[in-house]
């Protein structure tokens, strides 16, 4: 991967910053800029490759591969919907006032294991977390 493609894969990736990127790639936002510089600052005759399993990340993070061990949010012949969404989102702020049970149909979010009955409430189980930060990732 050339410094020029290493630069087009991050700003055709969404990363508007160095400090994105970095993160994405955990690595630091001066290994980027040296990525994209191709050469040490200090002595230009210093070429900075890009390691091979750089490149291999940023295709990852290019097909939208999540890192190795990351929960997938469960599959579904019939995909939950934005009622159920933002029903989740709620029990994360534990900001739940007043829901239609119909709309959210909560034992279904039982079913697959991002919710539990607690008491008379709900509680936000790992998937159900995992599941929103997943979707906070692609969405922004």
């Amino acid at each position: 991967m050339t410094p020029e493609e290493f630069k087009y894969w991050r700003t055709a990736s969404g990363f508007k910053s160095r400090d994105a990127a970095a993160a994405a790639l955990g690595v630091s936002s001066e290994t980027i800029r040296l990525y994209e510089l191709g050469h040490r600052r200090d002595d230009p005759s210093r070429a900075v490759e890009i390691p091979k399993h750089i490149a291999l990340a940023c295709t990852a993070i290019e097909a939208g591969l999540e890192p190795y061990g990351t929960p997938v949010p469960p599959e579904n012949s019939a995909p939950i919907h934005l009622g159920q969404i933002a029903f989740l989102m709620d029990l994360r702020r534990k900001k739940i006032m007043k829901y239609n049970k119909a709309l959210v149909e909560p034992d279904k979010l039982v079913e697959l294991g991002l919710i539990e009955v607690k008491g008379t409430g709900y509680l936000l189980l790992p998937a159900g977390h995992a599941l929103l930060d997943y979707l906070e990732r692609i969405t922004k």
